[in-house]
């Protein structure tokens, strides 16, 4: 009997240890999800000679998921030390850590944690997609040419993608726009990658990067953001070309802050921008404004044959709360609830309050 219940203790302890140390692992990763909950996630990607050529940030959203904003390498800031110093030169005197300091002053979010990605990441990454989509709001043209994109899908090979993204680094017209795309592009393909391919996906991009997050905790992130089925939005950092032959990106700082602010929710409304004037590019200009918005948007920029003195900013009735959003980005725009449009429908019809002084 003592021989037996020993054995009976030795199986039961056994037992224990092995389901304790299986459920480790799950434990781990569990412990990975809620490790962002926090702050936001910066990934630094580097060229072969490792400097940088591009920067994510991924950030946690009220409604769940992430978004993901994308910054051109070239974007100049100002730091605490050295004054404006453009990111691929805070990369590269300092590493990703200082990195991630600066853009969390730029964002004004927490970015607590890092990791780094290279060619050999977004190869691996882009292997799993048969097709990326390059969907454009409006036709987009590199300065040289060398790529042109119509409004509306474009679809492309994997290779033909990466060659893209890497052209769109040393554009200073359509770069910011184009390196958006592509991973929206990549996160869409990635969402159809099945469940079972997913996590074995995940542990192996992690492989490649250098990050102060674990294994473990990097690729749960990967597929809590990009998992099957998942489907974050993407964001260009509203950027403007500045200088000449040592060219750089200057932050946009209203719309910049319009961005962080903005929410994935945005996407549950359409606002559509009609021109209430003769003036022509009014639209295209308050366009650009409300982009950081994320509504979907759209345009009519026809001059109008009635000059409205006033914009008016037409609301449906769940769309009021968003209304006061657009005119304060605007800085202009009386609110008018409309009850003939839509719940969620927005039309703001610029008047000629908008129009710049020099133009009246």
């Amino acid at each position: 009997m003592i021989i037996f219940a020993g054995l009976a203790l030795s199986i039961a302890a056994f037992a224990t240890i092995f389901w304790l140390e299986r459920s480790r692992g799950a434990q781990d990763i569990a412990v990975g999800y809620q490790a962002y909950e926090g702050g936001a996630v910066l990934l630094a990607g580097v060229d072969p000679e490792g400097a940088l050529n591009q920067v994510l940030v991924l950030a946690p959203e009220d409604e769940g998921g992430y978004s993901i904003y994308t910054i051109p390498a070239r974007t100049i800031v100002a730091t605490s030390s050295a004054g404006f110093q453009r990111l691929d030169a805070i990369m590269a005197d300092g590493g990703p850590g200082p990195l991630a300091d600066t853009v969390a002053g730029l964002l004004q979010i927490p970015i607590g944690r890092y990791a780094v990605f290279n060619d050999q990441t977004l190869e691996k990454a882009a292997g799993k997609a048969e097709i990326i989509n390059f969907r454009a709001d409006q036709p987009l043209e590199t300065a040289g040419g060398e790529i042109r994109l119509a409004a509306g899908d474009n679809l492309v090979a994997p290779d033909t993608a990466l060659s893209w993204l890497k052209a769109s680094v040393a554009d200073p017209q359509a770069g910011p726009t184009i390196q958006a795309l592509f991973f929206r592009g990549l996160s869409q393909a990635l969402a159809s990658v099945p469940e079972e391919e997913m996590d074995p996906l995940a542990a192996e991009l992690a492989g490649t990067m250098d990050s102060n997050l674990g294994p473990g905790e990097l690729a749960a992130l990967i597929v809590s953001v990009v998992g099957s089925g998942r489907q974050p939005g993407v964001w260009p950092l509203p950027v403007r070309y500045a200088g000449g032959e040592d060219w750089y990106f200057e932050p946009v700082p209203d719309q910049v802050s319009a961005l962080v602010q903005g929410s994935s929710a945005g996407a549950l409304f359409d606002l559509e921008v009609r021109n209430g004037t003769e003036t022509t590019g009014l639209v295209e200009a308050a366009a650009a404004k409300l982009a950081p918005l994320r509504y979907n948007i759209s345009q009519n920029p026809a001059p109008s044959e009635v000059n409205y003195d006033h914009t008016q900013i037409r609301c449906g009735s769940e769309a009021l709360a968003e209304c006061k959003v657009v005119r304060d980005t605007l800085g202009a725009g009386t609110i008018i609830k409309d009850e003939f449009l839509d719940e969620r429908r927005i039309t703001v019809i610029i008047g000629r309050d908008m129009v710049p002084a020099g133009e009246q």
